[in-house]
């Protein structure tokens, strides 16, 4: 990931990880309290309106099972805050990738990819988000978010989910972002990130 500076926090509950990384010298280190969300979402100003974009990174979870990568995008809230309750989340366990839509404090799920084979705890893996404005199933106006995971030398889609609400499309704020979350009422577990990208449409 680039350096912190370059990210807005909810939460301290985070550090840079000397222990374990893909690249040196660190990684970010994620603790999130009970049943919470932490997010880190990008200060720079080319991302500051991203309605269609990507994020690349490299994660992993010392109990896949409960503590949670996040993949955040179009995030509404302007630099040098953030809430979790705003915004498109993907959320990854050891069976499924799935998309929230969070808003006035209220998260719906918009659906789920399964992933195959699963996760395992403490072991590297790499998935993209990918998402812009497409058409669903029925030809509607719609959010399109694809869900990708790096196998064996390939790209393999996991899903592609949409959201006819299509959130961020009328705003001029939608920024990325990667994150954890904590579902359960353990707190001495973490997720790390490391080599994040975000991109940009050419």
């Amino acid at each position: 990931m680039a350096v912190p500076a370059d990210w807005d926090f909810n939460l301290t509950n985070w550090l840079l990880y000397a222990t374990a990384y893909v690249s040196a010298p660190t990684s970010l280190k994620y603790n999130p309290p009970v049943y919470t969300y932490i997010h880190a979402i990008s200060k720079k100003t080319e991302f500051q309106d991203l309605k269609t974009g990507r994020i690349v990174s490299n994660f992993r979870s010392d109990r896949i099972i409960s503590f949670y990568p996040t993949f955040i995008f179009r995030h509404q809230t302007a630099p040098g805050a953030v809430t979790p309750d705003t915004g498109y989340m993907v959320r990854i366990d050891r069976n499924y990738a799935k998309l929230y839509r969070r808003l006035n404090a209220v998260e719906t799920k918009l659906g789920e990819g399964a992933i195959s084979p699963i996760l395992v705890d403490n072991t590297w893996y790499q998935f993209r988000v990918t998402w812009w404005t497409s058409y669903d199933y029925q030809n509607n106006p719609s959010l399109a978010c694809r869900v990708e995971r790096w196998y064996y030398g390939a790209w393999v889609t996991i899903t592609t989910l949409y959201d006819t609400q299509n959130l961020g499309l009328d705003t001029n704020t939608n920024r990325p972002g990667v994150g954890a979350y904590n579902n359960t009422a353990l707190a001495d577990h973490y997720v790390l990130h490391d080599d994040t990208e975000l991109w940009i449409p050419t």
